[in-house]
């Protein structure tokens, strides 16, 4: 699974520098384990407390190669 999601990264973000919020591919990798923690979460039934959106935005944070280059809200939406 690693290595998928990591040529996932490579390839995604390669094929998409210009208007991309990701500023490398091990943010892409970051992003996309993110996004299968969010939908475990979600969809788990065994799952009790779902996950909120400033819990979301809050594990998110420092992912895109530093503070300054944190993803926008509206994109987390």
């Amino acid at each position: 699974m690693e290595r998928i999601i990591e040529t996932f990264g490579i390839t995604y973000f390669n094929q998409n520098r210009d208007g991309t919020v990701f500023v490398n591919s091990d943010a892409v990798y970051s992003f996309s384990y993110l996004l299968m923690m969010l939908q475990s979460n979600l969809h788990n039934p065994q799952v009790i407390e779902k996950m909120t959106l400033p819990q979301y935005s809050k594990l998110s944070f420092g992912m895109n190669g530093s503070a300054d280059a944190e993803f926008p809200p509206s994109f987390l939406e």
